[in-house]
């Protein structure tokens, strides 16, 4: 019973960044299970032309590997700061769900709210990756190297980006402690912690409704 409640609020809580979930899952389909997604990938790796100056379908150019791969980079930060900011905000499918958890959300809960945002930040690069390398497996004989090298950048790319997300929040927070101890040490804790509070939640917090902030602030940091 337990178990099911947990992913009953589980999928609740992670409702509102299903649309990029299911973008991330919609191109893993495309890129890995279709011809056309594949294709997509061996023509940025193919040579424009052979030996003997003919054309061919490939696609490479620095130019547009370098489209390609910005393209892609945005989709990873619109993917995690779209996810980072829905979890965030209590919206009204998940606000009767935080009131009632109220101070005893579940640690899992917590490490969904700062990890999901991450895992969908990193997850188009790794998608790209893991496609690239998956369709050298599509040629009869000797695939281009180029897509062996892309396939391997791309995942370590997406572990990179996934280490700079994490780190970013713990740079936030160490800044928000030495602020808070800077605070604390020109005034009173007495007098002090109502305004240290609010001084850290300016660092840790976005600037949205300042009401809608105070239902959230009890739960999690998100991303």
């Amino acid at each position: 019973m337990q178990l099911f409640r947990f992913f009953a609020d589980a999928y609740r809580q992670l409702k509102p960044c299903g649309f990029g979930i299911g973008m991330a899952l919609l191109a893993f389909f495309v890129f890995v299970y279709f011809d056309q997604g594949a294709e997509v990938l061996r023509a940025l790796a193919e040579r424009r032309a052979n030996s003997r100056g003919e054309y061919l379908t490939g696609a490479t150019g620095v130019l547009r590997l370098l489209a390609f791969g910005g393209g892609t980079l945005l989709w990873c930060l619109a993917s995690w700061y779209t996810a980072r900011v829905l979890l965030y905000v209590n919206l009204p499918t998940t606000e009767d769900l935080f009131v009632q958890q109220d101070d005893n959300w579940p640690s899992a809960h917590l490490w969904l709210a700062r990890n999901v945002p991450r895992i969908l930040g990193a997850a188009p690069v790794a998608i790209i990756g893991y496609s690239m390398l998956r369709a050298t497996q599509t040629y009869e004989t000797d695939p281009p190297r180029l897509l062996h090298v892309l396939g391997v950048g791309f995942l370590i790319g997406s572990a990179v980006l996934w280490w700079a997300l994490y780190k970013r929040r713990e740079i936030l927070e160490e800044h928000a402690r030495n602020r808070l101890e800077s605070i604390l040490a020109r005034k009173g804790k007495a007098a002090s912690n109502q305004s240290a509070a609010t001084h850290l939640g300016d660092v840790r917090l976005m600037a949205f409704d300042q009401e809608l902030l105070n239902r959230a602030s009890k739960i999690r940091f998100s991303g």
